[in-house]
């Protein structure tokens, strides 16, 4: 055979190959040399614009360097949560330097004013035990369930103009508005949460006339304030260093507002059982 006639074979032979699953095909799997779509299209150009505390609307009793009136700060917080369904969950604790743990305290409380319901969950638990108290309000029917070393419950039926007797107080304001008029909050910055955008100021020191703490024995001050596009306070956390005789004590506290739109309350499982109880009680 001729060097020409094996040329000629060869190359046949290469394009009956580019037609089937051939390396040089883009098909079956094997590699191509067509660019993929996504590569091929042309990135689209994106522009973002930084946000500053300039362009934001900073709520009343608050400015771009400090919250300087708390007391309009909390106002706006106790006229959010008063006429309005809310979530809060609260968390404290008192440890010693050696890492024992004291005293801790778990809050938890709900109310929706669609349904006309409220519930709350107490847990505090310290060197003296475990103890916890949950209390659910439905109209005008009020239970209680405790829990130490056993279980008891209680049950009563609220007249309708005593109901707010009964009830937990609104939306921990005595608090938020303490820890606002006693801490100095300063240094805000923007921060996101969830996709929305809050103001932060951290927590720098104590005032001196505060009522929960003493605060020559106070070493060291951590902690800030979460508040919200609308003026509200979400998050309130503190951690403070008592010093003295014997080991140093941390003292730390967060609070949160979880929400104010949409708050789902279920009745718990044990009330039947609080009704059964009570009524052999009383029988």
């Amino acid at each position: 055979m001729s060097r020409e006639t094996v040329v000629a074979v060869v190359l046949v032979v290469l394009v009956l190959f580019a037609g089937c699953n051939s390396p040089f095909s883009g098909e079956g799997g094997t590699a191509s040399t067509e660019r993929p779509v996504e590569e091929a299209t042309e990135t689209a150009a994106v522009t973002t614009t930084e946000v500053t505390l300039d362009d934001v609307t900073l709520p009343e009793g608050a400015n771009r360097r400090r919250i300087g009136n708390a007391t309009a700060l909390a106002e706006a917080y106790a006229s959010a949560v008063r006429n309005s369904s809310y979530e809060i969950k609260f968390e404290k604790s008192r440890v010693l330097e050696d890492g024992t743990r004291t005293d801790y305290r778990r809050i938890v409380r709900k109310k929706s004013l669609e349904t006309d319901e409220e519930y709350q969950y107490r847990n505090r638990t310290s060197d003296d035990g475990n103890r916890t108290v949950i209390s659910y309000l439905d109209g005008t029917e009020f239970y209680e369930k405790f829990v130490t070393h056993e279980t008891a419950y209680q049950v009563s039926t609220v007249p309708p103009n005593s109901v707010e007797e009964f009830q937990p107080k609104t939306g921990m304001v005595t608090y938020v508005r303490s820890r606002l008029q006693a801490g100095e909050y300063e240094d805000p910055r923007l921060v996101r949460r969830d996709g929305r955008q809050f103001v932060e100021y951290r927590l720098t020191g104590i005032e001196g006339d505060a009522k929960f703490v003493l605060v020559d024995s106070i070493t060291n001050v951590s902690g800030s304030v979460l508040v919200g596009p609308n003026g509200v306070v979400r998050r309130i956390s503190m951690n403070l260093t008592k010093g003295g005789r014997g080991p140093d004590t941390y003292l730390r506290s967060e609070f949160r507002l979880v929400g104010t739109d949409e708050v789902t309350i279920r009745e718990p499982e044990w009330t039947d059982e609080a009704l059964t109880r009570t009524d052999d009680e009383r029988a």
